[in-house]
């Protein structure tokens, strides 16, 4: 919702070059802690797209706690979810 979330979003592509090598090293770290941690059923090729945010201060950008699951959204059948924070 978006009280949970104010900020700027958009997708990153996930084939070729170092985009396709950074999509590979993260889900090797997410399916190596899966695997040795819960173990749910997870496969390479269901992975969604990455997406690069921007919180800004002057907007009071912000992502708060929320359940990333719907019955009828794209993130139904979502079962692991991994942040990697960026800034200094």
């Amino acid at each position: 919702s978006s009280d949970s979330r104010r900020a700027s979003y958009a997708g990153v592509p996930s084939d070729g070059g170092a985009l396709g090598e950074l999509y590979e090293i993260l889900w090797r770290a997410v399916n190596e802690t899966n695997e040795r941690l819960w173990r749910f059923p997870v496969a390479r090729a269901t992975m969604e797209l990455m997406q690069y945010s921007v919180y800004r201060s002057d907007v009071r950008g912000t992502y708060d706690w929320h359940e990333d699951v719907g019955f009828h959204s794209g993130t139904a059948s979502r079962v692991l979810s991994a942040s990697l924070q960026l800034s200094d």
